[in-house]
């Protein structure tokens, strides 16, 4: 009985995950220049969008 729960758990984990990745494939993706701008961190630090040249920035 566990074996078996066990495999609709991860069933259903599996399938949850691919209907989350097939959902967001039609999302936009705008890949541009952003301006330059400098706000402080929570720590009250500058951080300037340069910082992350190079990287992902959501």
């Amino acid at each position: 009985m566990k074996n078996v729960f066990k495999l609709a758990l991860c069933l259903v984990t599996m399938s949850s995950m691919l209907f989350s990745t097939l959902s967001n494939a039609g999302l936009p993706v705008i890949r541009g220049i952003g301006g330059e701008f400098t706000l402080n961190s929570t720590l009250g630090h500058p951080v300037s969008l340069s910082d992350y040249q190079g990287k992902t920035v959501i």
